[in-house]
């Protein structure tokens, strides 16, 4: 759960700091943070059994 939570302060946090730069390389490096963090939460929700994972969004 950590980890999750981890991942989504990254990714508001890269888009907090990228959005203030609207040069291409920030949007394009926001894009990867971004993707990077969906991918890092699937993977951790798709592996982690279930069981062992209590769920946590608030």
């Amino acid at each position: 759960a950590q980890f999750i939570l981890a991942i989504i302060h990254l990714v508001f946090y890269s888009k907090k700091r990228f959005t203030n730069n609207d040069s291409k390389v920030g949007h394009a490096l926001y894009q990867l943070f971004f993707g990077l963090g969906l991918i890092g939460l699937l993977v951790v929700l798709f592996v982690t059994p279930k069981s062992d994972t209590p769920m946590v969004i608030n």
